[in-house]
């Protein structure tokens, strides 16, 4: 099994929206030490890739630039069990396991999930939107403006993620 010393856990939404609008590499180049994830994650993206093909594209990186954690440590999985009892919008999936890994780790969670946002801020995890994530990108040289815009727009409407849009607009900012 591959050591986990990765800071970034990504959930199926940032993936998922990355990758159906077709910018899955701008992730890779964000953090070209790789994003880990969860085996619940894996197991959605999956089932998901049926209906929405790019996902394999995600699936295709898993055990390379995609860091799977395979199972959880005996902390996490307590971790888990409390978040899951307190926290009912994340008793079933992969949301619960995310946030634990997240927290016991020390990790930034990558959601799109509003849920998953709020519990984890709430829990003291730093998390990254899409926005954000486009944010960076740019403020590091590897996309212009008008290249931001331009993803955000295919995540808005390829990976059919309309918010990023209001997340970008002037007044969140």
């Amino acid at each position: 099994m591959r050591a986990v010393s990765n800071q970034y856990i990504a959930d199926n939404t940032t993936l998922s929206n990355f990758a159906r609008s077709g910018y899955l590499d701008l992730l890779k180049k964000l953090f070209p030490d790789g994003v880990c994830t969860t085996s619940d994650v894996v197991d959605e993206l999956k089932k998901g890739v049926t209906k929405y093909t790019d996902l394999q594209r995600i699936l295709d990186e898993v055990g390379g630039w995609l860091i799977e954690i395979e199972e959880l440590s005996p902390q996490e999985v307590s971790e888990q069990g409390r978040l899951k009892q307190q926290y009912r919008e994340i008793r079933k999936g992969a949301d619960s396991g995310l946030i634990a890994v997240a927290k016991i780790r020390g990790m930034i969670l990558l959601s799109d999930d509003r849920a998953v946002q709020l519990i984890a801020q709430s829990e003291g995890i730093e998390i990254f939107k899409s926005a954000e994530i486009l944010h960076r990108a740019f403020q590091q040289g590897l996309i212009n403006e008008g290249e931001l815009y331009i993803i955000a727009n295919a995540i808005a409407l390829q990976a059919r993620y309309p918010r990023i849009l209001q997340e970008l607009s002037p007044e969140e900012q």
